[in-house]
């Protein structure tokens, strides 16, 4: 059946991209982490954010824990919510180091995905934590 291999393609590409942005991030290749994002994104806390604004972010994050990170992606399930979209929850944990700062934990990630009508790839039009146990410790520039 034809509908179900391109399902299945694009659930392949989608589970792909969840791997890959998070490498990327990990590697510190931020112009390929930022790649996987729309030119708009409700961003955790932030609706419709530039894509502009996702790389400032992460930049930050990279900047801040320069020492040690590590994020490890589990099971990744994809739902399609309509032919050009779909939502992925990633099972992940991660540890961030530097700065005299650490941050640890899991959780899951949901990711929303649209397909682009011009070039068909896809792209995260949404991000954000929906569980998640956590640990911080603060550095040096958070004391006193």
């Amino acid at each position: 059946n034809q509908a179900a291999a391109v399902l299945a393609a694009a659930e392949t590409e989608i589970r792909a991209a969840v791997h890959d942005l998070n490498r990327a991030w990990v590697d510190g290749d931020i112009g390929r982490h930022v790649g996987h994002y729309a030119s708009r994104v409700d961003y955790y806390n932030s609706r419709r954010l530039p894509r502009s604004g996702v790389r400032r972010d992460r930049t930050r994050d990279l900047r801040r824990y320069e020492e040690f990170r590590q994020i490890d992606v589990g099971d990744v399930r994809v739902e399609f919510l309509a032919p050009d979209r779909a939502r992925a929850l990633a099972q992940k944990s991660w540890v961030f180091r530097g700065d005299g700062r650490t941050r640890q934990g899991q959780g899951t990630q949901e990711y929303v995905f649209k397909r682009d009508e011009d070039d068909g790839r896809w792209y995260v039009v949404s991000e954000q934590l929906l569980s998640t146990s956590e640990t911080r410790t603060p550095g040096a520039a958070d004391e006193g």
